[in-house]
């Protein structure tokens, strides 16, 4: 099923690229940034027609299917499903908080995210690793019972611990509520590289660690690594790696992190966009610059760890000509985003972070790694209230 056979331009939107002026940020700079600050960056703003994720997705309306948002993930990175229409309303105050309580959320709401992507992927295990509520508009309370955080893991207090994350809560996910104001991030990036992905399981949480370690995922890393007297946990070892472990056709152990994103009412600006991988030339105007973020972890497991990332990058030249000439060439161009127009809160995008499978370019699964995301600005076509989602992270192992 091809992009251009199933999907109609909707609207103009602006995607910002970091424009990557050969300035390295240091693991130093991560930790001192704490725990949810990216770097300061200067972006470039490129407008691009928005491609209707729902026509691929739910091609037959509300007839969908888990087995084709299956394939759609598959093949380009995200996917879009449907929830239980009781998720389709959260018309009050008092409802709203209970997305900023965890407590609220693992009992009622996290249950879904798991099965939902257990069914979408097969995967032997989910694990929620942490949660977020972003709300652009005036913040509501802090929960009485504590399970939130205010002004700590947003990175103004990096020497704190979230009040929801104790020592004896070592497999407790963490969850950043809407008081801390998190806004839409309007720069193209990737949460996951693949040395990120390789310290998650090794750092975040021992519960997650025993799951790879029985699934045979830290010994074929270790082993592959070990061959060239490497780190797992290093850059050094992303391209051998990406060589050896799906190699000769046969898939390595799996897992996988993705993101699972749902309003709470009707996408009216401010959308999740997102781009296949496959849609960025290997040698075009953009590329992919790694930077890492210091992540909340386990104390069992060593406590916090850097987390790599990665933006979507465009060089000072690129970024100068295009400017110059209003014309995006040299694959600027290129880039097919897709969003769910007026996406509706019983609608939920699946976003693929990272997948072991697609490495190696994917040739052992067909599988396509993880996408490139970014809130963009609708222009004109933006109205209404403030974007208002919660966001729901996981790691997948088969």
């Amino acid at each position: 099923m091809s992009a251009s056979q199933t999907d109609q331009p909707q609207t103009i939107a602006t995607i910002k690229y970091q424009i990557d002026d050969g300035v390295r940020h240091t693991s130093e700079q991560a930790w001192n940034r704490g725990y949810t600050n990216n770097p300061n960056v200067k972006q470039i703003p490129v407008p691009y027609a928005l491609h209707d994720l729902r026509a691929i997705a739910f091609p037959n309306g509300p007839d969908w299917s888990w087995s084709h948002s299956a394939e759609i993930l598959k093949d380009f990175g995200f996917t879009a499903i449907k929830f239980d229409p009781k998720w389709n309303k959260v018309d009050n105050e008092v409802q709203a908080g209970d997305y900023d309580d965890l407590q609220t959320l693992e009992e009622t709401y996290f249950p879904q995210v798991k099965e939902s992507v257990h069914k979408l992927t097969g995967a032997r295990h989910v694990f929620i690793t942490n949660s977020v509520v972003r709300r652009g508009d005036a913040p509501l309370k802090k929960p009485a019972n504590g399970t939130g955080s205010s002004a700590v893991v947003n990175g103004k207090d990096k020497n704190s611990v979230p009040d929801n994350y104790k020592a004896s809560d070592e497999t407790r996910s963490t969850h950043l509520a809407s008081f801390d104001n998190s806004r839409p991030a309007r720069g193209a990036h990737v949460d996951y590289t693949p040395v990120g992905a390789r310290r998650s399981i090794r750092r975040w949480r021992p519960d997650i660690y025993k799951a790879a370690l029985e699934a045979g995922i830290i010994d074929a890393e270790d082993k592959i690594c070990a061959s060239a007297n490497l780190d797992a946990q290093d850059k050094a070892s992303n391209d051998i790696i990406d060589a050896k472990y799906n190699a000769d056709g046969d898939l390595g152990p799996r897992y996988a992190a993705y993101s699972v994103w749902r309003p709470m009412r009707t996408v009216t600006r401010d959308p999740l966009a997102m781009a296949p991988r496959w849609s960025f030339p290997q040698d075009g105007a953009l590329g992919f610059l790694g930077y890492e973020s210091r992540m909340l972890a386990a104390p069992s497991m060593g406590g916090d760890f850097l987390r790599e990332l990665e933006s979507v990058v465009i060089s000072e030249a690129d970024a100068r000509a295009y400017e110059n000439s209003g014309v995006a060439t040299g694959g600027l161009e290129s880039p097919k985003w897709y969003y769910l127009p007026e996406q509706k809160p019983d609608e939920v995008i699946v976003l693929k972070f990272f997948d072991s499978a697609a490495l190696g370019g994917g040739l052992a699964s067909g599988d396509v790694g993880g996408a490139p995301h970014a809130s963009p600005d609708l222009g004109d076509a933006a109205y209404g209230p403030a974007r208002w989602s919660i966001e729901v992270r996981c790691i997948a192992i088969w």
